[in-house]
């Protein structure tokens, strides 16, 4: 299922890199560290499952924006991680994966500068973090989204730092 999800990402960003600069993004410079503007990833989550992609359904204009908005979109995201509707789970996986991803050094268009290292770091920490998947029982996303939520917030407070 993993190297499944990493064959989607590969393919799937192809126009992420296209919605970055969009009119009506609100974003700040504070000390070299980018914050977004709450009001705008609160939007994004509530639109995630509106306009899905054609040939990719857990991929809609939300997903893509929210992958690029880091740590504070993969946060807002988490709860859905739980819901009910699988899809809904399915699009927060991609924004969460997205988020990581481009963390570890992944550029739209472009990919890793090293695929092979790229994609080790991404399965190691997705391994450490109980293995998210959409699809699994309740129990086991309970428990990957609570590790998740530990690698966030230790994250985000070493981008505090």
């Amino acid at each position: 299922m993993f190297a499944a999800a990493l064959a989607v990402l590969a393919t799937c960003h192809r126009d992420a890199s296209e919605t970055a600069g969009a009119k009506g993004v609100n974003v700040k410079n504070d000390g070299g560290i980018q914050k977004q503007d709450d009001a705008e990833i609160e939007t994004l989550v509530k639109t995630l499952n509106d306009t899905p992609d054609v040939a990719h359904a857990d991929y809609t204009p939300s997903v893509r924006r929210l992958g690029e908005l880091g740590l504070p979109a993969a946060t807002a995201v988490l709860p859905l991680l739980d819901a009910d509707d699988r899809l809904t789970r399915a699009r927060a996986q991609r924004v969460l994966e997205q988020v990581v991803n481009r963390r570890l050094g992944w550029v739209p268009n472009r990919g890793y500068a090293d695929p092979f290292e790229g994609q080790e770091k991404i399965r190691a920490i997705w391994e450490a973090n109980g293995s998210y998947d959409s699809d699994a029982p309740p129990e086991a996303r309970r428990k990957s989204i609570a590790l998740w939520r530990q690698w966030l917030t230790k994250a985000s407070a070493e981008d505090a730092r």
